[in-house]
């Protein structure tokens, strides 16, 4: 009876801790390589997306800033994803969400003050109200790309 149960223990016995870490890790990048493949995946259907409605004639402006804005807020998140840098990782470092907060700090700046700048210019120039839509658009590509630009230069920059 002994003999059994120590066969049975021999046979049903837990990985170490190592292995079991080890097999999470790699699960963990291969889930953030598919988020970066569908962000890549969304980049360039948006990008392929506008050229067809450029093609048949059907762009405006703002057409042209949602493609924009599609692209620009998955295009970098995706390549990020994809090196294994993705910022909302729980695997980053100090210096990591510390560049992802300073990248976060200058993309508020520029929204605030462009803010500042379409709530004055609306005030002041009330004929380029219907521009607005368009400012806005282009004022959230901006945060966007300030963002995602900030965060990469501190992170790739030699």
């Amino acid at each position: 009876m002994k003999m059994r149960h120590e066969m049975m223990a021999e046979t049903h016995q837990c990985p170490p801790r190592a292995e079991a870490r080890q097999s999470r890790s790699s699960r963990a990048r291969l889930a953030q390589r598919v988020i970066g493949a569908i962000y890549l995946a969304l980049a360039l259907g948006a990008v392929l997306f506008a050229l067809v409605t450029w093609w048949v004639g059907r762009l405006n402006p703002i057409n042209a800033l949602i493609f924009a804005l599609t692209a620009a807020g998955t295009g970098p998140i995706g390549l990020l994803a994809l090196g294994d840098d993705y910022p909302a990782s729980r695997r980053m470092d100090e210096g990591q969400r510390e560049m992802d907060r300073a990248a976060k700090s200058n993309a508020f700046h520029v929204a605030y003050f462009g803010l500042y700048a379409l709530f004055f210019g609306a005030l002041f120039f009330p004929t380029a109200r219907d521009a607005l839509p368009v400012a806005i658009g282009v004022l959230l590509l901006l945060v966007s790309l300030t963002w995602a630009g900030s965060y990469m230069w501190g992170r790739w920059r030699p």
